[in-house]
């Protein structure tokens, strides 16, 4: 919800699609809402260099996505589902399995 010009109440749109869809995305706007305008703009998206490692732990082997940024380690993300699995096989905390993970897998941090 927005207010417009005059205090007017009004609903903001927004849409993200890649350029080849954006006309018909437009089209699809114009037929099935009574605006009259559509702003648009391009948005650039940077991403992590990515990475998918197994890191051996006291419970098993647990995937871990590494996120890399000018060659530095930015973000380590284990997998959700295979540290919960050993939290639960294992009788400890998500935390604790999660943050051990992380720790083996930012040991080569440059």
């Amino acid at each position: 919800p927005i207010v417009m010009k005059k205090g007017r109440p009004s609903v903001k749109l927004s849409v993200l699609v890649n350029a080849a869809s954006a006309d018909r995305c437009r089209e699809i706007i114009f037929r099935s809402t009574t605006t009259f305008g559509i702003r648009s703009y391009a948005v650039l998206k940077t991403e992590l260099e990515r990475e998918m490692i197994d890191v051996e732990t006291q419970w098993g082997t647990i995937p871990v996505k590494r996120g890399r940024f000018k060659g530095r380690i930015i973000t380590i993300s284990p997998e959700h589902e295979c540290c919960a699995k050993a939290a639960a096989a294992n009788n400890i905390t998500l935390r604790e399995v999660s943050e051990s993970v992380r720790s083996i897998a930012g040991k080569d941090k440059l």
